[in-house]
């Protein structure tokens, strides 16, 4: 059984035994606020890949950045991903 890793711009299989492949232009933000996140957090589904935390803090793709200010969310780049 494949499973096919979604999070990569091409499609490539791996077993699911494999580690999991990760995009490596991430960049860590975080919110001002839980509505900010909310927001966010319905935006982003099926959209682009993301990794969100109870801390406020969110790791999405680079790409991601001007869709979300363009949509009008509030938030602020932590850091590079590492």
């Amino acid at each position: 059984m494949f499973f096919r890793a979604a999070i990569l711009p091409h499609s490539i299989e791996c077993g699911p035994i494999e580690t999991a492949w990760y995009n490596l232009d991430m960049v860590r933000i975080r919110f001002t606020d839980q509505e900010a996140k909310r927001k966010a957090l319905a935006y982003l589904a099926g959209r682009f890949s993301f990794k969100s935390w109870a801390t406020g803090e969110m790791l999405v793709p680079e790409s991601a950045l001007g869709e979300l200010a363009v949509e009008g969310i509030a938030f602020s780049v932590e850091r590079p991903a590492t």
